[in-house]
């Protein structure tokens, strides 16, 4: 009898709900051990104890450098050593009202840019040394169009993320570490005929595409708001503002 390999090792940010938490799920039931990190445990407590020695958890405020950096030195310290990282947290919040509030701008670009760079600063080294792994980073398709008013900092921040997996692309090209950008649009509980996806079934096409060899280089769903929104990237803006910015 063939004698199983070590199991695929995977590192995947915001796991205590939604997308995060059926990405960690699928992967778990294709024979991976994940490690999860999310700010909020209490969410995650009833799942969680469902996959004792298939998870290991790690709360932490990704808001907050110092947790951050304790957080990199205890996975350091425990051989985090992942085949694949999925950085998926995100934070948004309306920031804008008269004005900007540039600290909520700060928090969301802390959250969904730097803590992810961070991650990468220190495992990318080990992927380039061993030729193999692979980064994915969950952006949005509100980075070709934001369609909603109040906010600045969710698109922009997942904007810059989705170009630096650009730049890491073009840098490391044939070096054996593959970069994934990935661009959801609506996802909640049920799938919505094309204009909305379940979490679970974006977490299976998400699965099946970082498993494929090569994975892509990016990947959006659901079909028609992907296409619906590329094509208003176009639109005049007095027109958008009038129809689509709610």
């Amino acid at each position: 009898m063939k004698k199983a390999g070590p199991k695929r090792e995977i590192l995947i940010s915001g796991v205590s709900q939604g997308l995060g938490k059926a990405i960690a799920e699928v992967f778990i039931k294709k024979d991976s051990h994940v490690t999860g990190i999310s700010r909020s445990r209490e969410k995650s407590l009833d799942w969680l104890a469902c996959y004792k020695k298939e998870l290991s958890y790690y709360p932490c405020d990704l808001k907050n450098p110092t947790q951050l950096q304790t957080l990199l030195k205890t996975l350091d310290k425990n051989k985090s050593n992942p085949d694949l990282i999925i950085l998926n947290a995100g934070y948004a919040v309306e920031d804008v009202c008269d004005g900007i509030n540039a600290g909520l701008v700060e928090e969301q670009f802390a959250v969904n840019l730097f803590s992810g760079l961070r991650i990468i600063e220190q495992y990318l080294p080990g992927m380039l040394k061993r030729g193999k792994g692979t980064i994915a980073v969950i952006s949005s398709l509100a980075v070709f169009r934001e369609n909603h008013a109040g906010r600045m900092g969710y698109s922009a921040s997942k904007q810059a993320l989705a170009r630096i997996l650009d730049n890491f692309r073009l840098q490391y090209e044939g070096r054996g570490v593959h970069f994934v950008t990935i661009f959801p649009g609506r996802m909640g509980k049920k799938n919505a005929y094309g204009m909305g996806i379940s979490y679970e079934s974006a977490a299976e096409r998400i699965c099946r595409a970082l498993l494929s060899d090569p994975p892509p280089k990016t990947l959006s769903y659901p079909f028609l708001q992907t296409i619906l929104t590329k094509l208003l990237h176009h639109c005049p803006s007095g027109i958008f503002r009038r129809f689509f910015y709610r």
